[in-house]
């Protein structure tokens, strides 16, 4: 292939993605139902883990708020895709699953604040803070995607999964930490 027809094609795919992704449209509800769920989860791991017994009572709310992620999660994911006929590379692990630097800051602290209210015999405190825990997480899962329609290249990927997981351990650790002193 010559320079200049490599060229001109390499322009014209460009174009073509700057179209599709003007055409693109989340489902209603998403970043909310994902917030809203956040939210549930980090709860429901905040009730169970503060639980001075293990068992049922602890494993039910612990596998409940991680079913109930899933199952929201991939409804709103497949919505997505029936409505638009594509996936955006991004999209689960940063709107979704929260791999961005952001996202995951704030899980972390709205699990380890409501881990400690939780285990401090605070109920309402650990609800609100597991409550605003997930509407910052849909408040930057809908900063990513406003991001991502300005300039789909640079926000298609997310962090690696090995950022994510460390992440997730950092947090799990920090709620642990809080929420030992309590069992």
């Amino acid at each position: 292939m010559e320079p200049g027809h490599a060229a001109a094609e390499l322009a014209r795919a460009e174009q073509m993605r700057a179209v599709l992704t003007r055409s693109l449209h989340l489902p209603s509800g998403f970043h909310e139902s994902i917030g809203a769920v956040v939210a549930v989860q980090i709860a429901a791991t905040s009730y169970a883990l503060t639980r001075s017994t293990m068992g049922v009572a602890v494993l039910a709310p612990l596998v409940g708020g991680v079913v109930v992620f899933v199952v929201v999660a991939a409804v709103q994911l497949e919505r997505f895709r029936r409505l638009n006929g594509v996936w955006v590379g991004g999209l689960a692990s940063r709107a979704v699953l929260g791999s961005s630097h952001l996202s995951s800051t704030a899980y972390g602290a709205s699990l380890a604040a409501s881990g400690w209210a939780a285990s401090s015999g605070l109920g309402w405190l650990a609800v609100t803070a597991a409550a605003v825990g997930g509407t910052c997480y849909a408040l930057i899962g809908r900063r990513w995607w406003a991001a991502y329609l300005r300039e789909p290249a640079q926000h298609a990927q997310g962090p690696s999964l090995l950022y994510a997981a460390g992440s997730f351990v950092v947090a799990f650790a920090a709620f642990v930490v809080v929420a030992r002193g309590r069992w």
